[in-house]
């Protein structure tokens, strides 16, 4: 037994059942795997091995043991901070305890420096849900839409707490359907403003991580260890979770998810058109969010968990797409058609005058039970494509506008840029575009409330009233959605010479968007030096 070989140093960590271990003045014993009885019960994974324990006191536990690659101390410096996070919602393995390199319990076995202790989580992760779902599982829609409403609250009150875990992922997220309970795991790389960053810079996992993230040849990739770091792998999940209730697009998936990409992948943009067809039909202010996130050139540029998370609440609890006869589809006329007869029989039958035998009135009757059963749910039907267009109208008119793309030009003229040089231009322009949410609905037409911001703090920007921003210079960009086409774009404005702004010195400006009071996005452009030809030509 593990207990007895305390005596001397072992480097293997290679438990059996029924193995005894002390670890922070507590017995544990480690348990066995119930399919393969005589080995210990461990999940491998990249990075560490997961053993759970029994603990003689009571209760379950994991130990993580991490490969000697992934050892580091950045787990002990996490730790205070997880603490204060051990009692919110799906953050129950934050209450952990870290095996120092030089306590005792390394010592004796040098695999456990950097191991972490923490309480047994015995859901199944979203990547087993996944899989079963691959293999012929279906969630229904109600079902769905309560296990996204219980993840992104859990992520909602992270991103608001200025913290994110830097890594969702099938692996990651551990949900139980019956209670609908999420839990988080592997939380050794969480961000949070008061922690250094990690030694191994955290990008997330392939089909989850936002584009920016990717490890492209030539290109830098941006970590995730930041506060907007879960916002496009929260906005994935989330669909996921919804688009179960698909029997289609549970059929695609596996345990490495739905989309298995993202829009650099042609095969991930097959799968997001399914997806946001199907979520558009039973979530449409949620669809809107998810393209929002999808088309996203950073993850700045997502929206907000929040915004995901009150989207996904406005979810009726509506039929699947695929059963719904919605506004547009024609009205069909029962098959069952009474002959004029047997309507006339019906008439005289109610007088006492009888034309039919027993058998034949029985008949009758059924005929008319079985027309007053498809009536019914003919209307029921019709009743519920009416609700969801109104649904759909109402979910549209709260949600803010969606901007998936801003371009910016000097002088109303040449390509878009963000890089100005001083002195050459009189007018930053602007343009904003996005996917439509009123497609399908209504013509509507907006204004979106434009802040202008000189980042550096010199040559303070003129103060504009504005109804639809905070106090800054502010412009309105009109916004006309068309019932008929699937995107929208804006006019072009610009600013300069007329607001006070005279861009002849060396600047950083920040472009806000505002519509209903809330900040949908932001870009940001330069204004460089002018180089020695600029000035001369500038001269002559």
């Amino acid at each position: 037994m593990m207990a007895s070989s305390a005596t001397r140093v072992q480097t293997k960590f290679d438990p059996n059942p029924g193995d005894f271990i002390t670890l922070f003045g507590d017995v544990y014993e480690f348990m066995p795997n119930p399919k393969v009885p005589r080995f210990a019960f461990a999940v491998e994974g990249r990075k560490a091995s997961v053993f759970r324990l029994k603990a003689q006191r009571g209760g379950d536990y994991a130990l993580k043991v991490f490969t000697p690659a992934h050892r580091s101390t950045d787990s002990s410096r996490a730790i205070e901070a997880l603490k204060n996070l051990a009692s919110l919602k799906g953050l129950t393995a934050a209450g952990r305890k870290f095996v120092d390199p030089g306590s005792a319990e390394a010592a004796q076995w040098t695999d456990l420096s950097c191991a972490v202790l923490m309480p047994w989580i015995g859901s199944k992760t979203w990547a087993n849900i996944l899989g079963d779902s691959g293999r012929g599982g279906k969630l229904q829609l109600h079902k769905c839409r309560r296990l996204a409403v219980s993840f992104l609250e859990v992520m909602a009150a992270l991103e608001a707490a200025r913290i994110a875990h830097t890594d969702i992922s099938p692996g990651n997220v551990a949900i139980d359907i019956a209670s609908a309970r999420v839990e988080l795991l592997d939380l050794e790389d969480i961000y949070s403003s008061q922690l250094a960053p990690p030694t191994r810079p955290a990008f997330g996992t392939d089909g989850y991580r936002h584009k920016t993230a990717e490890p492209n040849a030539g290109t830098q990739p941006r970590t995730t260890w930041c506060a907007e770091g879960d916002r496009y792998s929260s906005a994935i999940l989330a669909a996921e979770l919804l688009c179960l209730s698909n029997p289609q697009l549970a059929q695609v998936a596996n345990d490495d998810g739905l989309f298995r990409g993202n829009t650099n992948q042609p095969e991930s943009q097959k799968r997001f058109s399914l997806a946001i067809t199907y979520l558009e039909s039973v979530a449409p202010a949620f669809a809107t969010s998810f393209r929002q996130a999808w088309n996203a050139e950073t993850l700045l540029d997502c929206p907000r968990i929040s915004e995901l998370l009150e989207a996904v609440q406005k979810l009726m609890p509506t039929p699947a797409a695929a059963a719904i006869v919605t506004a547009s589809t024609p009205t069909q006329t029962p098959k069952n058609h009474l002959k004029p007869r047997l309507a006339w029989a019906t008439i005289l039958a109610l007088f006492g005058f009888s034309v039919f035998s027993h058998d034949q009135t029985e008949k009758l009757a059924s005929a008319l039970s079985s027309l007053a059963a498809e009536k019914s749910e003919l209307v029921s039907k019709l009743s519920d494509a009416n609700q969801l267009q109104t649904a759909r109208l109402a979910a549209a008119q709260s949600t803010p506008v969606a901007i998936g793309r801003i371009e910016l030009t000097g002088d109303f003229s040449g390509e878009p840029k963000n890089r100005f040089t001083a002195g050459s231009v009189k007018y930053i322009c602007v343009k904003a575009m996005g996917p439509n949410q009123f497609y399908g609905l209504q013509d509507y037409a907006t204004t979106i409330g434009v802040k202008f911001v000189k980042v550096d703090g010199t040559n303070d920007i003129p103060e504009s009233n504005s109804t639809t921003s905070p106090p800054g210079l502010t412009l309105n960009l009109k916004v006309t959605m068309s019932s008929n086409e699937p995107t929208w774009k804006s006019e072009w404005r610009g600013w300069g010479d007329d607001k006070g702004i005279i861009y002849s010195s060396p600047g950083r400006y920040r472009i806000e968007f505002y519509h209903q009071g809330r900040e949908i996005a932001e870009t940001r452009f330069e204004v460089e030096e002018p180089s020695i030809f600029t000035l001369f030509r500038q001269l002559k």
